[in-house]
């Protein structure tokens, strides 16, 4: 048994919000990242934060030039950056947010030291 997702931002709302709330998703991924979550709830979010932080998320990028850490270098007019986010976000989520325990093992960990993902890393949602 685990927490239920806040993703929604809906939880104590004031005033309540609507049934259906329309949330920018780019805001969702910022949240989660500075909140210090370490795992993605699937694939396809998984490719959003690597697309947020400019980072490569699959090996065949068409030729697109790629640091060692996964931060794409030139090539993408989507580039939220100039430089790797990677280092930074390794500081904040091992010292700051987890109080220096290992993020290594974790989704945002592997692919902060470089490392892809695949839809196989991901669990399938329970029916029921």
């Amino acid at each position: 048994m685990g927490f239920c997702t806040l993703d929604g931002l809906d939880l104590f709302t004031t005033p309540k919000q609507p049934v259906v709330w329309d949330l920018p998703r780019y805001l969702v991924l910022q949240l989660n990242l500075f909140s210090g979550q370490l795992y993605f709830s699937s694939f396809r979010e998984y490719v959003e934060v690597c697309e947020l932080l400019s980072l490569a998320w699959e090996k065949d990028r068409s030729g697109q030039a790629i640091a060692a850490d996964g931060f794409i270098l030139k090539g993408s007019s989507k580039s939220n950056f100039i430089d790797s986010p990677v280092k930074f976000l390794k500081v904040f989520l091992t010292k700051v947010r987890m109080n220096c325990e290992a993020i290594g093992k974790t989704h945002i960990g592997t692919v902060l030291d470089g490392g892809l993902l695949r839809p196989a890393d991901f669990r399938e949602p329970e029916n029921g």
